[in-house]
Protein backbone atom coordinates (compact mmCIF):
# COMPACT_ATOMS: atom_id res chain seq x y z
CA UNK A 1 0.00 0.00 0.00
CA UNK A 2 1.55 3.55 -0.86
CA UNK A 3 1.68 6.04 1.86
CA UNK A 4 0.17 9.59 1.11
CA UNK A 5 1.73 12.48 3.03
CA UNK A 6 -2.20 12.96 4.11
CA UNK A 7 -3.29 10.73 6.93
CA UNK A 8 -6.61 10.06 8.49
CA UNK A 9 -7.17 10.20 12.14
CA UNK A 10 -10.63 9.30 14.21
CA UNK A 11 -11.74 8.56 18.15
CA UNK A 12 -10.74 12.35 18.77
CA UNK A 13 -12.26 13.41 21.97
CA UNK A 14 -14.47 16.52 21.81
CA UNK A 15 -12.10 19.04 22.96
CA UNK A 16 -9.58 18.32 20.53
CA UNK A 17 -8.44 21.11 18.36
CA UNK A 18 -5.88 21.76 15.58
CA UNK A 19 -3.33 22.88 18.06
CA UNK A 20 -3.43 19.91 19.98
CA UNK A 21 -3.80 17.45 17.05
CA UNK A 22 -1.02 18.94 15.93
CA UNK A 23 1.50 18.74 18.94
CA UNK A 24 0.42 15.45 19.07
CA UNK A 25 1.58 14.62 15.51
CA UNK A 26 4.61 16.97 15.47
CA UNK A 27 7.35 14.38 16.21
CA UNK A 28 6.72 12.47 13.23
CA UNK A 29 8.31 15.09 11.39
CA UNK A 30 6.88 18.57 9.90
CA UNK A 31 2.84 19.27 9.47
CA UNK A 32 1.86 20.97 6.90
CA UNK A 33 -1.63 21.38 7.12
CA UNK A 34 -4.46 20.29 9.27
CA UNK A 35 -8.33 20.04 8.53
CA UNK A 36 -10.46 19.36 11.79
CA UNK A 37 -14.25 19.23 10.62
CA UNK A 38 -16.67 21.33 13.39
CA UNK A 39 -19.89 20.21 14.40
CA UNK A 40 -21.82 23.23 14.34
CA UNK A 41 -18.96 25.39 14.05
CA UNK A 42 -18.20 24.14 17.79
CA UNK A 43 -16.63 20.50 18.52
CA UNK A 44 -15.19 18.74 15.84
CA UNK A 45 -16.69 16.01 14.37
CA UNK A 46 -14.03 13.14 15.65
CA UNK A 47 -12.01 12.80 13.09
CA UNK A 48 -9.25 15.39 11.09
CA UNK A 49 -6.50 15.12 8.36
CA UNK A 50 -2.94 15.76 9.00
CA UNK A 51 -0.63 16.29 6.15
CA UNK A 52 2.80 15.74 6.27
CA UNK A 53 5.82 17.52 4.42
CA UNK A 54 7.37 13.77 3.85
CA UNK A 55 5.48 10.48 3.41
CA UNK A 56 7.99 8.49 5.20
CA UNK A 57 6.96 10.82 8.14
CA UNK A 58 3.29 10.38 7.56
CA UNK A 59 3.89 6.72 7.60
CA UNK A 60 5.58 6.50 11.06
CA UNK A 61 2.80 8.72 12.01
CA UNK A 62 0.63 5.99 11.33
CA UNK A 63 2.15 3.08 12.66
CA UNK A 64 2.89 4.75 15.59
CA UNK A 65 -0.28 5.83 16.38
CA UNK A 66 -3.17 3.76 15.36
CA UNK A 67 -4.69 2.15 18.36
CA UNK A 68 -2.76 4.50 20.56
CA UNK A 69 -4.81 6.34 23.34
CA UNK A 70 -4.95 9.98 24.04
CA UNK A 71 -6.98 11.34 26.52
CA UNK A 72 -8.75 8.12 27.27
CA UNK A 73 -10.01 7.20 23.40
CA UNK A 74 -8.68 4.88 21.18
CA UNK A 75 -7.39 6.55 17.47
CA UNK A 76 -7.83 4.58 14.30
CA UNK A 77 -4.80 6.41 12.36
CA UNK A 78 -4.54 5.50 8.05
CA UNK A 79 -3.25 7.03 4.73
CA UNK A 80 -6.35 9.54 3.63
CA UNK A 81 -7.93 6.93 0.63
CA UNK A 82 -8.49 10.11 -1.89
CA UNK A 83 -8.67 13.77 -2.69
CA UNK A 84 -12.34 12.99 -1.92
CA UNK A 85 -12.19 12.96 2.05
CA UNK A 86 -11.50 16.22 1.73
CA UNK A 87 -13.28 18.60 3.68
Amino acid sequence: MQTQKRIYVSGLGDFVDEQLLYEVFLPFGEITDIQLPKDNGKLNKGYGFVVFEDEEDASQAILNMNKAELFGKTLTVSSSRNKENEI
